[in-house]
């Protein structure tokens, strides 16, 4: 036999015995494994059915709280109200909160009254057998002189276990108000309670009461069959004794993925022996061979690809073939870069022949601009005075209002373009004015979306109610405007543009994401508006050179490359900054920080200790997550005498009220916000001391819910839309008549 031969039956043995000796031990650890994942699968379901039935008891803890906690519940155990079981305690309700049995005891310890649902049809007293231990689980609680004392547990009676909880009968609105009685609530874990717990489980589930200590061991399991596994979780009162087990009946669901992946196992196994074996003789045979072909193979297609090709030679190993590779390709290499470097040398000088031949026209434009720029905004002051006139002379409902009032906006914008053109031409001044920067932005966005974007969106956000700062609001405008132009032709005219506007004091926290700009800035609070898109982004390559004048990335007629450099300028001129972040196929998102104007100060504040209303003006605190609402009504509001503080949403308000030293009249607010609802807000503002009345005005509810608001604390509930006559004469009102008593 040829040694070649023995060569290759000297490696096809081994690898024989060693993918024999795989598939053995890969068997074996699989069967343990999932095994012991079966076992632990089977505890966790143990614990997990304890759980559910202790939420089961704390829920039903949390309605026993309620009830005893009402105001009723208090008279009815002092002997001042009779109809309290009669009303609360009916058939339906027992049967919707799934209970058994409810016994309320006097302050003495005696039962007071006593209700329980046979069969879930009719209401019976409390079953014998159960009471006595239902009034020992309840004397503890009369003791607490604290008042605040609760109880769940288990209870087991007659083979049957019973959910239990039980909470003292008190006046939430006295502290440390010894208990008045005790009200106990019970749910007896029935089989429908099984078999609810069983469809929660996804197996099998029953109680059993026998032989329920196990050393200490609260689950555990045993083996009920080759396919099935049976798991024991106790169920402990509230003194830590075991009155009953959750018995559960598991399937053995992964012995059989377990011999399947075993078996998956062995076959992946012998076919990779297989594979390696063959490979082996392979390359045993063909090692040089191979490497010797495949080095003029790729010879022969860096010869056809030419020198603008980037292909290489690879060739793997440490012996003399990759020498060899490794020198044609630092030839390859060196060639190349000459290439490439005689291509950009060429390239350089014909863009720097194109900047200069731009230069020469921006300077004929600058010219030109200013020998025409009088008459033109002649013109324009000419135009703008007779439509102003024409607007004054038109009722507001007239059907050429709308259009007078775009007309005068677009004169504006030319105006704002001629002062532009002379600003560039070195032959205008910043005409400086107090500007909203959200009302700027609104505008913008009605002025672009008439067609400059073509189909795309374009979305604001306004998220302060301090924008104002001292700009030219023209050529602030166009700014945006450039930037949303950009935007809308980097998605091709389809997409979404999002204009945000916040406000941001420097420097930034730590840790908070930064943006080129920010750190030439000096210290102070800045107004920072957000332009972003969702096109293709700014490639990396040109993120360091989009503000150079005469840079463009658009076609030749589409751009000069003048836009975002006049905007740089526009920036620096007003003391603020313009930087941008981006990531290709992400988007880009340009930042505009502006010195902000110092907060003004709040109006209608009277000295400490005075009262707006003694004054007459009532001060009320409004609080709305829609901006047009909170900003109109808010106007309105405030032309009828009121001095309005507004919140953004619940937890702004609960934060104006609780850092006010002054009388609020009255609280204004909606029911659904984000952060805290207009429910909630009542709720906090009516546990502080003289709280004033909180008035709801909502879209979100009906006549049928208008009570049950108005027992929650409210003192009035107004539908959304409401006559705003009848909205100050019912503030009023409601603010005259003081704040109720908690």
């Amino acid at each position: 036999m040829k040694l070649q031969h023995k060569a290759w039956l000297l490696i096809l043995a081994a690898v024989g015995v060693v993918t024999l000796l795989a598939i053995v031990v890969t068997g074996q650890t699989i069967s343990r494994s999932f095994a012991a994942l079966e076992d632990e699968r089977a505890l966790h379901e143990g614990e997990r059915a304890r759980r559910i039935l202790s939420q089961q008891a704390q829920e039903l803890l949390t309605t026993t709280i309620d009830y005893a906690y009402w105001d009723d519940a208090v008279r009815f155990v002092r002997g001042q109200d009779d109809a309290f079981l009669d009303d609360n305690i009916t058939e339906d309700n027992m049967k919707y909160l799934r209970l058994s049995e409810v016994l309320v005891l006097d302050g003495t310890g005696q039962p007071k009254a006593a209700a329980r649902l046979v069969d879930g049809e009719e209401l019976q007293l409390v079953s014998s057998g159960l009471l006595p231990k239902l009034l020992q689980l309840g004397q503890p609680l009369l003791a607490d002189a604290s008042g605040m004392s609760t109880l769940r547990t288990f209870v087991q009676h007659e083979q049957q276990l019973y959910v239990v909880a039980a909470a003292v009968i008190r006046d939430p609105g006295v502290v440390a108000q010894a208990p008045s009685g005790v009200l106990l609530m019970v749910r007896a874990i029935s089989h429908a309670e099984l078999v609810r717990m069983s469809d929660l489980m996804l197996t099998q589930v029953s109680l059993s009461f026998d032989g329920i200590a196990k050393a200490g061991v609260k689950v555990w399991t045993r083996e009920l069959s080759d396919r099935r596994i049976g798991v024991q979780a106790v169920i402990d009162d509230h003194d830590g004794q075991p009155v009953a087990t959750l018995d559960l009946n598991l399937v053995r669901e992964m012995d059989d993925e377990a011999r399947s992946l075993a078996v998956t196992t062995g076959l992946q196994v012998l076919l990779a022996g297989l594979i390696v074996g063959a490979t082996l003789v392979f390359l045993l045979d063909r090692w040089v061979l191979r490497r010797l072909s495949r080095m003029h193979d790729q010879l022969g297609a860096i010869t056809a690809e030419g020198l603008a090709g980037t292909e290489r030679i690879r060739m793997g190993g440490q012996d003399e073939l990759t020498a060899v590779a490794n020198g044609i390709n630092s030839l390859l290499d060196r060639v190349r870069m000459d290439a490439i470097e005689q291509k950009n040398a060429h390239a350089r000088q014909e863009a720097l022949q194109l900047q200069l031949m731009q230069s020469q026209k921006m300077e004929a434009l600058g010219r030109f601009t200013g020998g025409i720029a009088h008459d033109f905004n002649n013109s324009l002051a000419g135009i703008s005075g007779w439509m102003r006139l024409a607007q004054e002379d038109l009722a507001a409902d007239h059907p050429s209002r709308e259009a007078v009032d775009q007309a005068i906006k677009g004169a504006q914008y030319a105006q704002g373009l001629m002062r532009q053109l002379l600003t560039f031409s070195r032959q205008s001044k910043l005409n400086l004015e107090p500007v909203h920067v959200g009302a700027l932005v609104e505008q913008t966005r009605k002025f672009v979306s008439s067609g400059l974007v073509r189909s795309t969106q374009v979305q604001v956000e306004q998220l302060c109610e301090d924008d104002l700062i001292q700009a030219d609001p023209t050529q602030l405008q166009q700014v945006l405007v450039n930037l949303i132009i950009n935007a809308s032709d980097a998605m091709d005219g389809v997409g979404r543009v999002r204009l945000r506007v916040d406000r941001l004091s420097l420097p930034l926290p730590a840790g908070q994401a930064s943006w080129p700009g920010v750190a030439e800035l000096p210290e102070g609070d800045y107004l920072h508006v957000q332009v972003c898109d969702d096109g293709p982004g700014i490639a990396p390559e040109n993120i360091d050179r989009i503000f150079d004048p005469f840079f463009t990335t658009k076609s030749v007629g589409k751009g000069t490359g003048l836009g975002l450099s006049v905007a740089h300028g526009v920036m620096g001129r007003h003391g603020g900054s313009i930087g941008v972040v981006s990531q290709p196929g992400h988007g880009a998102c340009f930042h505009l920080l502006l010195p902000a104007q110092a907060r003004p100060e709040a109006s209608g504040q009277t000295p400490l200790g005075a009262s707006g209303a003694s004054s007459g003006t009532l001060r009320m605190l409004f609080a709305d997550d829609d901006q047009l609402v909170r900003h109109s009504w808010g106007s309105l509001l405030e032309r009828q005498g009121w001095d309005v503080i507004r919140a953004r949403d619940g937890e702004e308000a609960w934060q104006l009220y609780q850092g006010s030293d002054q009388r609020w009249d009255v609280v204004l607010t909606d029911l659904t916000m984000p952060k805290l609802d207009g429910r909630s807000l009542m709720q906090r503002i009516r546990q502080t001391p003289d709280a004033p009345p909180v008035v709801l005005v909502s879209g979100h509810v009906g006549d049928a819910q208008r009570q049950a608001l108005l027992d929650d604390g409210f003192a009035e509930v107004l539908f959304k839309p409401v006559s705003f006559d009848d909205l100050g004469q019912i503030l009023r009102q409601v603010a005259a008549k003081g704040r109720p008593a908690d």
